[in-house]
């Protein structure tokens, strides 16, 4: 008997001893069990409502969340659960409505939401779709009411919104933005003596309707480089190139819905300032 005693002492103090502590209310009930080794947390980990039904579980190594870790109702219902690795989220995370209906959906990379991200109504309907990067809503972001009609819509480019539409209950457009990029050329295999060159580059719509885009391109003197006006359907670009004597110009430019009817935007100026090519 003494013998095994001290051979299980000799195993505690080489690979360590694994203990299984519990926690409870003030009350009395029990609050949680979970095991440690040399007084880490490390195996199983479960914490319970007053009323002795399951709340949280899960499963660590060295302190840290291994596996999937759970979240649930009082009923019993899972209302949330995320898979770790090291300690990190890595992998799926999702949530769901007292009633197990799925609330959002998502995944995660080292802690930061990434990838494609879908939100949910009580009735099943989808809320809201998007992607992630690093924590980021990055490209098209998609809300909608609770009866299927699109409420909000924007593009995100280079962590700025560069389009939105916003709806009301009843489909009809309410509010509308539109922005024009100003991207200067970097191609050194084009000259241009002294000139400057750069280019305009103006989204389209995403859906049905038409657009007309009205602007001029004024030197640093608000003198006119040129001027002109687009006309553009679904999902259609429109780029224009053009040159300049100086390095930064001005661009005044109003966008209309439809056939130049309704001002969607003030009149804008905008200073841009572009890169001089190199010979």
């Amino acid at each position: 008997m003494k013998r095994t005693i001290v051979f299980l002492i000799v195993l505690c103090i080489l690979f360590g001893c694994t203990k299984t502590v519990k926690k409870h209310y003030n009350t009395g009930e029990l609050h949680s069990i979970y095991q440690t080794k040399n007084n880490v947390a490390d195996g199983f980990y479960k914490e319970y409502y007053k009323s002795g039904k399951l709340k949280i579980e899960a499963n660590f190594k060295s302190g840290k969340i291994t596996g999937i870790k759970r979240e649930y109702y009082e009923n019993g219902n899972i209302k949330w659960e995320a898979k770790y690795v090291d300690g990190n989220k890595n992998g799926f995370q999702n949530a769901y409505f007292e009633n197990g209906q799925l609330e959002y959906k998502s995944s995660n990379k080292d802690n930061m939401q990434n990838g494609r991200d879908t939100t949910y109504y009580y009735n099943g309907r989808i809320k809201s779709t998007c992607e992630f990067n690093n924590n980021e809503v990055i490209g098209e972001f998609k809300e909608y009411l609770i009866n299927g009609n699109l409420k909000r819509y924007f593009v995100k480019e280079n962590n700025k919104i560069v389009f939105y539409e916003n709806y009301n209950e009843d489909g009809k457009l309410i509010d509308f933005f539109r922005h024009v990029f100003f991207t200067p050329l970097n191609d050194t295999s084009i000259y241009f003596g002294d000139k400057f060159f750069s280019k305009i580059k103006i989204l389209g719509p995403v859906n049905d309707r038409k657009i007309t885009i009205v602007y001029k391109i004024l030197d640093e003197n608000k003198k006119l480089i040129l001027s002109d006006s687009k006309v553009l359907g679904k999902g259609k670009n429109e780029e224009t190139l053009f040159l300049t004597p100086q390095k930064t110009f001005y661009i005044n430019y109003e966008i209309y819905d439809g056939y130049k009817t309704v001002a969607i935007t003030k009149t804008t100026m905008k200073k841009v300032s572009v890169i001089k090519l190199k010979k």
